[in-house]
């Protein structure tokens, strides 16, 4: 169960190039590249992104808007060699290190690389609310020791809303129980369904957690029976899912 917020942040600190250089073209080019970008023309960000290379040699700005382009486009390894070229001539920079990161995350054979690199980025903008999604994902997935403290902090912004509060709940539940810490994991479980909003199958899951776990399984009764009563008024709600839950139920 993974978060990702990108595109709006990843343009909008594009965006902070603009006002830095010394040529009011190039400022209006890197946002006419940003402006077509949010509206996926991605062949025209290319264009634009190539102007402002040509006349700016080394500005990493159009190389990342160039990536996010291939990226859109399928086309993974240009995308990751522009990303790298970018941290190698700004290796203090936040959004290079950011979406070279962010690139080889999407490769599981690359995991070990993208962790330390977005640990990188998170020193050089503390507190990001995208990076620590990502090193959540990924740290829950592999169950980096330093995941702990990048989920408490995500929780600690109180920025995310309800529904995806819940998630990050879910995926501290799973950190400790891989961690043998189950009782917090149920507690974290049980805050992951209070979120859930309309989520029903967030509710199933921590049921099925909950009570898989055999820590308080009354718990575990109040999800079901939570999750049948919201699940059932759906339209397109699986009979399956719900006899399932009625059948657990009995059980406790």
């Amino acid at each position: 169960m993974k978060l990702l917020y990108f595109s709006a942040a990843f343009l909008s600190s594009l965006l902070i190039f603009s006002g830095c250089s010394d040529s009011t073209s190039t400022d209006e080019k890197l946002t006419q590249a940003v402006t077509n970008a949010r509206q996926n023309n991605w062949t025209e960000v290319k264009k634009i992104s190539a102007e402002v290379s040509e006349s700016n040699p080394g500005t990493i700005a159009p190389m990342l808007l160039t990536a996010l382009a291939y990226e859109k486009e399928g086309d993974m390894a240009k995308a990751i060699d522009l990303a790298n070229q970018c941290v190698k001539n700004s290796p203090q920079d936040f959004t290079a290190n950011y979406t070279l990161g962010r690139l080889y995350s999407m490769d599981i054979k690359r995991h070990t690389e993208a962790f330390s690199i977005l640990e990188k980025a998170l020193k050089l903008s503390p507190g990001d609310t995208n990076t620590l999604i990502l090193l959540c994902n990924l740290g829950v997935q592999r169950n980096e020791q330093a995941t702990g403290k990048y989920l408490d902090q995500l929780l600690a912004q109180k920025k995310l809303s309800r529904i995806e509060t819940g998630k990050i709940h879910y995926q501290k539940a799973l950190f400790l129980a891989n961690n043998d810490n189950i009782s917090d994991a149920c507690s974290s479980m049980i805050q992951a369904a209070a979120c859930s909003g309309k989520n029903p199958e967030l509710i199933l899951q921590a049921a099925r957690f909950i009570d898989n776990s055999g820590v308080n399984r009354r718990n575990a009764k109040l999800l079901y029976n939570s999750f049948i009563q919201f699940y059932k008024k759906q339209n397109d709600c699986d009979p399956a899912k719900i006899a399932e839950a009625e059948a657990r139920m009995a059980k406790l």
